[in-house]
């Protein structure tokens, strides 16, 4: 997203600025990330929309953003719900 400053976008409305709040960010991760196809919303891939190619490129967006994030809320809740009590435990025993 341009507001993030990862691509320079085009006039000042899409740049990031001391100009720019929270809510201009909320509403465009809203309207850009959390939407059926943000592949599409990619810079250069709006040109594939209705198209075979950009439908399957799309699904495989998604489900490459849906293994990161699978990955990612298992790794937290493993160290969350067993690693950490687990290391907690192990130092009290130590200290004591």
């Amino acid at each position: 997203m341009s507001l993030l400053g990862t691509w320079e976008g085009r006039g000042e409305c899409e740049q990031w600025s001391e100009k720019s709040s929270l809510v201009q960010l909320l509403l465009s991760i809203q309207g850009l990330v959390l939407c059926d196809y943000p592949y599409f919303n990619e810079a250069g891939y709006e040109a594939q929309v209705g198209t075979a190619v950009g439908l399957h490129n799309a699904r495989l967006y998604n489900e490459n953003v849906r293994t990161v994030h699978a990955v990612t809320y298992c790794s937290y809740y493993t160290v969350k719900l067993y690693i950490t009590p687990h290391l907690l435990l192990f130092h009290s025993h130590i200290l004591l």
